[in-house]
């Protein structure tokens, strides 16, 4: 059996990564904040 793995992944969100709840969102950094979480995701998924 040959199975292929996706190539492409499609994100949709439209929250910013917030100072205040940085704690439990742990994917992410102070480097991050103010930026859209999908920017941030595609970054470290790159």
């Amino acid at each position: 059996m040959n199975k292929t793995l996706p190539t492409e992944l499609t994100l949709v969100n439209d929250d910013t990564i917030d100072r205040h709840n940085l704690q439990r969102q742990v994917r992410f950094s102070e480097h991050w904040i103010g930026e859209l979480k999908v920017e941030a995701v595609k970054h470290r998924l790159a």
